[in-house]
């Protein structure tokens, strides 16, 4: 099959839907267009592009607050300049003297952005959608979507022989099942969501037609699964992913997955996030040596911009046109220098000096700090979760009835929220779960914060570049390679294959593994069938709306309704309506350009 012809026609087929679609931007509703006109400073003559400039601007604050929950939204420069040019400095000023956005105080400089939000009048007023015309904004807009499309067609093509697999025709969705457990599910969700609402009656939230929008939603997905001519594969910038139409499909629906009539199995890594950040506690991570080459799994490698952040200020060498206090970019430096040094000496590493106390480090002479190999020891035999369950359970401050850690599956949801939370809030529950944690694992929590200085979301990134350097590059892609037609299916953390071919990827996995950090995962092996989804229909159906009453509508409270919080995150692409659903991409999964 001719891969790159493949992937070349869908990629053009999907651009020209966008360039069809209009250009929409989100923006508090409080804020009119005549009061936009109204702010326009008198050196700026273009009133439309004056007011399409602040319809843009707002969005790429509204669409992370919104979307990601984000308290703060740090804005990119370069980005910026793109679009506005230099009044983008003037624009920030205009809305945050007229309180429509907030600036962050805390700056740090050279390590990131000035990071803004929505003021409270602005967040509380809800949001609506509006059409940019300017042409200069629109074609730039557009411009970027084109762009990042064909980066992702050139990094689709480096790993062709599984994107490939999606277009095979023998990989079937067994409709008329699926739809017959969204229906049972729809029905259990209905029943929680009457429940939730009388419990907490003061929240006005129609939990109900929540649920019927993503019901017509998943099945809208279902309908066109089979469509060879469906999906896109999209690979994710900063942390590797492969996004497909399998891994966007609701994880109960994949038991209704056949290839030509065969059984498939379901391959799923325990504790794969904790397991895979094993790696950040080698010294080969830590790695800054010219000699390193392009496949090894290091900080340089796996993340440059991250890398930059601490090595180097966050700026190229060279490229530091404004630094606010004389003498503080130097002095961060020095201060991150050393806290790295404490963390490689706190895992008893031997290194050779350099100028910067930052060198390359030799795994022969590397040996863990005990409680490090204890994380690893746990990580690796998939008892984590119980260690911690047993262990802290009671000591959070919480009631019996909902104290997280009560059983294994709340302490899994509840330890990745930690794992992943802001260290700069210190009176969270997840922030004093870590203190307890430290006082057994200090050199896990130590990297981890340290990881996390700049932006939470940066370990997040870093893990699932790990994970895809090793499950996709390492395992899938050279079995792909020397089997070719094999169906394989990457799921994040887990791959989907034939039974009969079982034994071959869970060696695999183990070899590549165990060589890569030292320690072979615990693989889980569950073979993909209808009865295993009736099985577990109730339990899943109650995890998914407690998720939704506990996050989904805090945020829905905000945006007016439920049906906008779909809504808001389907347009994340240049203002997709919600029947380019059938683009390939749930809302999940789409990424916002300016994010990138």
């Amino acid at each position: 099959m001719d891969y790159y012809r493949c992937l070349k026609n869908k990629l053009t087929r999907r651009l020209d839907r966008i360039n069809q679609n209009p250009v929409k931007c989100r923006i508090p509703k409080c804020l009119k267009s005549a009061d936009i006109k109204t702010l326009k400073p008198e050196d700026f003559p273009d009133a439309n592009l004056w007011k399409d400039s602040v319809y843009l601007l707002l969005d790429f604050i509204t669409s992370k607050v919104v979307d990601n929950n984000s308290a703060f939204v740090h804005l990119d420069s370069k980005i910026l300049k793109f679009y506005f040019g230099n009044h983008y400095v003037k624009f920030l000023k205009i809305l945050c003297e007229n309180e429509i956005i907030v600036k962050a105080k805390k700056f740090k400089v050279g390590a990131h952005s000035n990071a803004y939000t929505l003021s409270n009048k602005a967040e509380k007023s809800g949001f609506r959608w509006v059409t940019l015309s300017h042409p200069k904004l629109v074609d730039k807009r557009k411009n970027q979507i084109a762009l990042l499309e064909k980066r992702n067609l050139k990094l689709l093509l480096k790993r062709k022989e599984l994107a490939v697999s999606l277009f095979d025709p023998k990989l079937q969705l067994n409709v008329e099942e699926s739809f017959k457990y969204l229906d049972s599910l729809h029905q259990h969700l209905k029943s929680s969501a009457f429940r939730q609402t009388v419990k907490d009656f003061q929240n006005i939230v129609d939990l109900q037609e929540y649920w019927k929008e993503r019901h017509e939603m998943t099945r809208k997905q279902v309908e066109v699964f089979n469509d060879i001519d469906y999906s896109m594969p999209k690979i994710q910038i900063r942390g590797e992913r492969i996004h497909t139409k399998v891994t966007a499909l609701l994880s109960p629906l994949r038991n209704f997955l056949s290839y030509d009539g065969a059984e498939l199995v379901y391959l799923d890594i325990s504790n794969s996030q904790p397991f895979h950040s094993i790696k950040l506690l080698q010294p080969s991570f830590w790695d800054r040596s010219k000699s390193q080459k392009a496949y090894d799994l290091t900080l340089k490698n796996l993340d440059n911009q991250l890398y930059r952040r601490i090595h180097e200020g966050g700026r190229e060498e060279g490229k530091r046109k404004r630094i606010r206090e004389e003498g503080e970019e130097e002095k961060n430096k020095k201060e991150e220098a050393a806290t790295l040094h404490a963390i490689i000496r706190c895992l008893k590493v031997t290194h050779t000096g350099d100028k910067n106390g930052l060198s390359a480090y030799n795994d022969t002479d590397f040996e863990l700090e005990n409680d490090a190999k204890k994380f690893c020891l746990l990580v690796s035999s998939g008892k984590l979760y119980e260690f911690i369950s047993e262990e802290f359970k009671g000591k959070l401050g919480f009631s019996p009835k909902s104290d997280p850690l009560q059983n294994r599956e709340s302490t899994k949801q509840f330890f990745i929220k930690a794992l992943y939370s802001d260290p700069s809030i210190p009176y969270s529950a997840q922030s004093k779960f870590l203190k307890l944690f430290s006082k057994h694992f200090p050199s896990f929590t130590k990297v981890i914060n340290f990881l996390k200085q700049f932006a939470k979301r940066d370990l997040a990134y870093l893990l699932q570049a790990i994970e895809a350097r090793l499950l996709i590059d390492r395992v899938a892609l050279p079995i792909a390679k020397e089997n070719e037609g094999l169906p394989l299916y990457t799921i994040h953390d887990g791959i989907v294959t034939l039974m009969s071919h079982k034994e071959l990827v869970l060696s695999r996995i183990k070899e590549v593994y165990e060589k890569e950090l030292g320690y072979a995962p615990n693989v889980k092996c569950v073979k993909l069938s209808p009865i295993i989804a009736q099985q577990e229909l109730k339990n899943y159906s109650n995890t998914k709306s407690q998720r939704a009453y506990q996050s989904k509508f805090k945020l829905a409270q905000q945006i007016d309704s439920p049906i906008d919080d779909k809504r808001f995150k389907l347009l994340k692409f240049i203002g997709l309506e919600p029947e380019d659903y059938t683009l390939g991409f749930p809302f999940e999964f789409i990424t916002h350009p300016d994010q990138l």
